[in-house]
């Protein structure tokens, strides 16, 4: 995982956590995935993040499942 690291961590989480602001208001943005879950993906800087969320209209909340560099190899949930 040392591939992934960053210069500072932090940061990073801050700016991901700001790429995620837009399912504030639009929660269907992301395309429709498996279990009625929905996936966008964001840039970040240089990088880019696959983020798999949920969202329940019926009290519009939206829990976010994983957020995972789209390079990683260990993206699919190993069954």
């Amino acid at each position: 995982m040392e591939r992934f690291a960053v210069a500072d961590p932090v940061s990073r989480i801050h700016d991901i956590n700001q790429a995620l602001q837009i399912l504030g208001g639009s929660p269907l943005i992301g395309r429709r995935a498996s279990r009625g879950r929905r996936e966008l993906v964001i840039k970040v800087g240089l990088q880019h993040y696959k983020v798999r969320y949920r969202f329940d209209p019926s009290v519009d909340e939206v829990t976010i499942l994983a957020v995972r560099n789209v390079r990683e190899h260990s993206y699919r949930r190993k069954r």
